[in-house]
């Protein structure tokens, strides 16, 4: 979910599909070859190159740009049209394409076909993008008309004369908006549609079709992709969810798509920030929606869409709605990859200073990460275990830890989630006893010695820390 107070997309109407596709028509023979991509075993494989995908809801104006991004550790970047990929092949990056899978009838589908079959030979081509959200929109949308019709109301029942029918309808408003407001969609609309069948006002769409509408949204995808899937085999279809929706809703979405995952922006932990809906608002929430997403697709990719501008920037709030620190982005992502994210992606840079510290703090954590792709995207994950001392945190939360093998070293990220230290042992390195581990970036200098399959280390609240066995210089 791009934010709460977003505008409400709509499908694109069919002309404007057909514009874009005459578009990207017009410079076919620009490209000579394809990349072909898959996802093995949750990991993107791009012309059999195992891929962490490192993406970015941008997409670069120039080649300068593209190359700006590819230089600090970006491999995926939005595009929309076929100009958008020449200029991120040229920096040797990947893109996305987000294309319609609305598909309700032949026409539809012969659109769709034919925007596939334009733009599925070229060699930037990674991913498909399921409209941003689908699942959430299907009622979203609703709900935003109804708030718009509700100030209509106000307005139309303000402007009656004082008496008994100015009266009537004011009850009628108030019983109307309290069955809303408590979830009794079914037993609001009779009263909602009698309010404004009197006040001669043209009514939103029912609030209470909403599972039908996500119902038809779900029918309309998988026609979609059945589509897309028979024009091109060869690249993989991802779907980015809000953080909302029930978990039948998003694994019977889950089992369309090659790829999901969800965007979550949980800074700062402030009352108006009402991003997350789970129980916990903290920054580990982003680790507690990796796994829900894992869930609604088990074996698929999870892409995890994290934050990179502050709430003000979106003009909500005040200074208080401010943007992430370098901190906090480092434990969201790596809180997403330890609970399975196979990819992180930013969106929101767009509003903020390309000199600003944020951007400059976003490109240092990817470039954090590209660093150890690697070992990110390897085949050879190492199954460990974390044995925490005994604390006074409580144990809601934890310290939990992920490690991949590559080349006879090791990479071992380690997450501590609960507010307060923690030290711990981590097990499971039989393979590397006798080995030493150096923490990345950070202030802990010395050797860690892995001895019996295990080493013991420490994190304060709310931090992490990255291990390896590769030698310091090589870094």
């Amino acid at each position: 979910m791009r934010s709460q107070a977003a505008t409400f997309r709509p499908r694109p109407s069919s002309d404007v599909i057909r514009a874009l596709a005459a578009s990207w028509m017009l410079a076919i023979p620009a490209c000579t070859s394809h990349a072909a991509s898959a996802i093995d075993g949750g990991t993107l494989v791009v012309d059999g190159r195992r891929r962490f995908v490192l993406g970015l809801y941008e997409t670069p104006a120039d080649s300068a740009e593209a190359a700006r991004l590819a230089e600090c550790g970006f491999n995926l970047a939005r595009a929309g049209t076929r100009a958008d990929l020449d200029r991120l092949a040229a920096a040797g990056l990947g893109g996305w394409i987000t294309l319609p899978l609305d598909v309700a009838d032949e026409r539809a589908a012969e659109e769709l076909r034919a925007s596939v079959n334009i733009l599925r030979d070229h060699p930037a081509l990674w991913i498909w993008e399921a409209p941003d959200e689908l699942l959430w929109n299907a009622s979203y949308g609703r709900f935003q008309d109804r708030d718009r019709s509700w100030a209509e109301i106000q307005q139309a029942v303000a402007a009656r004369p004082e008496g008994d029918e100015r009266g009537r309808f004011e009850e009628l408003g108030r019983r109307a908006r309290r069955l809303q407001a408590t979830g009794r969609y079914r037993e609001a609309e009779p009263l909602y549609h009698e309010l404004v069948s009197a006040l001669n006002l043209a009514p939103s769409p029912s609030l209470a079709e909403c599972p039908a509408a996500a119902d038809a949204a779900l029918a309309r995808a998988r026609q979609g992709c059945a589509v897309m899937r028979a024009a091109d085999s060869q690249h993989p279809i991802w779907f980015n969810h809000a953080p909302r929706n029930e978990m039948a809703d998003l694994r019977a979405f889950g089992a369309l798509a090659d790829a999901v995952g969800c965007d979550i922006y949980p800074v700062p932990l402030h009352p108006q920030v009402g991003h997350s809906d789970l129980a916990d608002r903290t920054l580990s929430c982003v680790g507690a929606y990796t796994r829900r997403m894992d869930a609604s697709a088990p074996g698929k990719a999870v892409w995890m869409v994290l934050q990179g501008f502050g709430w003000k920037d979106l003009g909500h709030g005040d200074d208080a709605m401010r943007r992430p620190t370098q901190a906090e982005l480092r434990f969201m992502v790596r809180d997403a990859i330890v609970h399975g994210a196979d990819g992180i992606l930013f969106w929101g840079t767009h509003y903020i200073e390309r000199d600003s510290m944020l951007r400059a703090d976003v490109e240092i954590v990817v470039g954090e990460l590209a660093r150890w792709e690697p070992f990110l995207a390897s085949p050879h994950p190492t199954a460990v275990a974390v044995h925490s001392d005994r604390n006074a945190n409580s144990d809601e939360a934890g310290v939990i830890a992920r490690a991949w093998a590559s080349e006879g070293d090791v990479l071992v990220l380690v997450v501590n989630e609960n507010a307060g230290a923690v030290a711990f042992d981590v097990s499971g390195l039989d393979r590397f006893n006798s080995r030493a581990l150096r923490a990345v970036n950070s202030g802990e200098d010395d050797a860690i010695s892995i001895a019996e399959g295990r080493f013991r280390f420490g994190l304060g609240g709310s931090s992490s820390a990255l291990l390896t066995t590769v030698n310091p210089t090589a870094s």
